[in-house]
């Protein structure tokens, strides 16, 4: 049991660290994880190849473990494996428990910082505290033309159709967005504006809400970001206007 779950342990803490790199606390955590899965390897090795009995010495555990180092005790002994297995556990999880600090206070959802690179990454994370996450099936109206433009719209998973009605009345599909891209904002930079476009899900998907607050202090705190709004606005309004073939509403 200890060696499944130690094993479970290391595999996990190692998908953390190529996740997250620049954790400084996960390199500190990796070491201590991985000596005390040396331990338990061993200790299993021999238990079940060489027919050594279960709690036999490990490779620090003394007496007779397979690196007998006399650390502490005058009688020629190392330490014992309670000892042991807990200065492992203990150089593990407080470097480990620091690092989950220190991420929760960088992180943000990826597709955030796709939507607005220029932004600072101190910026986002102030920002993603304040986003709500909605889920939509796939075919669900998101947002309606003519609506009243409350929030900003952040594809975090799935895609979405933004609709429009052409000249003959019809409705047509004139943009799909995809993760990291957003939608809403044309509206919010109009006081008591309304949104232009209707927006469906067209699979399964998850968007984050900006209300109207964030989205005027984000463009406040950063001046690259409110430039690439202005383009993106412009690029859109351009597409709203074009012709567009029509699709099923």
């Amino acid at each position: 049991m200890h060696f499944a779950g130690d094993t479970f342990l290391t595999i996990g803490t190692l998908v953390l660290i190529t996740k997250f790199p620049r954790n400084p606390w996960l390199w500190i955590a990796v070491p201590f994880q991985i000596f005390h899965q040396a331990e338990h390897t061993f200790l299993m090795f021999n238990y079940v190849f060489e027919g050594a009995p279960q709690g036999g010495p490990g490779l620090l555990a003394s007496p007779h473990g397979a690196l007998d180092v006399p650390w502490y005790s005058s009688g020629g002994s190392g330490l014992n494996r309670p000892d042991l297995h807990w200065i492992y556990n203990t150089l593990y999880t407080i470097p480990f428990s620091l690092a989950l600090v220190w991420q929760l206070k960088r992180t943000y959802d990826e597709s955030l910082s796709v939507a607005f690179p220029m932004a600072r990454r101190k910026d986002l994370v102030d920002v993603a505290r304040r986003l709500e996450t909605i889920k939509y099936p796939a075919h669900a109206t998101i947002l309606a033309e003519g609506d009243p433009a409350e929030r900003l719209f952040i594809v975090a998973e799935g895609e979405v159709s933004v609709l429009q009605r052409n000249d003959k009345g019809e409705v047509a599909e004139v943009a799909t967005l995809h993760k990291g891209q957003y939608f809403g904002e044309i509206g919010l930079l109009v006081p008591g504006g309304k949104h232009t476009a209707t927006v469906r899900a067209k699979a399964n998907t998850t968007v984050m809400c900006m209300d109207e607050e964030t989205f005027r202090h984000l463009l406040s705190v950063s001046q690259d970001t409110k430039t690439g709004l202005d383009e993106v606005v412009r690029t859109r309004l351009q597409s709203l206007g074009g012709q567009t073939a029509p699709v099923e509403a």
